[in-house]
């Protein structure tokens, strides 16, 4: 069971239908966590509680800025691998920036998925 903030879902609501999110850091998640992940929360989640909420859609410019989004985030990250390759870096910091960048690659891709099936209910 998870508990938000009304005011806040409603906000990420608003601004990922103007195709806007941000990318949070947060420990546990690899390729950080978007702020349009509420929105997929109010959308397919089961309300316990309180007045009927809307159940948006994906919005179709959302779809748009968050592909690019994480494929430019993934593509820095191959890049900050390939430099640890040229300075000789450990293999271990090398190591942690080709993850990052194949599961944000990863996490896009489902994302696409994800933002076709609901554009086509």
């Amino acid at each position: 069971m998870l508990y938000r903030d009304l005011d806040v879902v409603q906000h990420w609501t608003r601004q990922a239908e103007q195709g806007l999110f941000e990318v949070d850091d947060l420990l546990g998640y690899l390729a950080g966590f978007s702020t349009y992940a509420v929105v997929g929360e109010l959308a397919l989640g089961r309300q316990l509680a309180g007045s009927a909420l809307p159940k948006p859609g994906f919005p179709g410019q959302l779809k748009l800025s968050a592909s690019r989004n994480r494929r430019w985030r993934a593509a820095f990250h191959r890049d900050c691998a390939k430099q640890h390759d040229i300075r000789g870096d450990r293999p271990r910091g090398r190591r942690i920036s080709l993850d990052r960048a194949w599961m944000i690659l990863i996490g896009a891709a489902r994302c696409e998925i994800c933002c076709d099936a609901v554009l086509l209910r």
